[in-house]
């Protein structure tokens, strides 16, 4: 979704203004649009990560069980599954796995 008068697209690096939100407002009256922040990214954002050819690490959105064709069969299963989805948020790899994620 694009807004009529969108010239840019920002994301932030912490937390909405919570009492200030009407500032997003503003910003789009300048055609800027925040379409998200480290913080939203790290605390739901789901993403698997791909080196291409060049070595350059890219992040995906991460593929569902479903997606990957898992069919859960049990509830040990399941929650396995379900933590190892929620470890893949990109601000909780460092916490449990500093070289998981090869930034350069």
């Amino acid at each position: 979704m694009r807004f009529p008068n969108e010239q840019f697209r920002v994301i932030t690096d912490t937390q909405p203004p919570w009492a200030f939100l009407k500032i997003f407002r503003y910003l789009e009256s300048l055609g800027t649009v925040s379409v998200g922040s480290l913080y939203t990214f790290g605390l739901k954002g789901i993403f698997d990560y791909e080196y291409d050819e060049k070595g350059q690490l890219h992040m995906l959105p991460a593929k569902t069980p479903q997606q990957k064709g898992i069919e859960i069969k049990d509830l040990d299963q399941a929650l396995n599954i379900y933590a190892e989805w929620n470890l893949r948020r990109p601000l909780y790899s460092a916490f449990y796995d500093p070289q998981d994620l090869k930034w350069s």
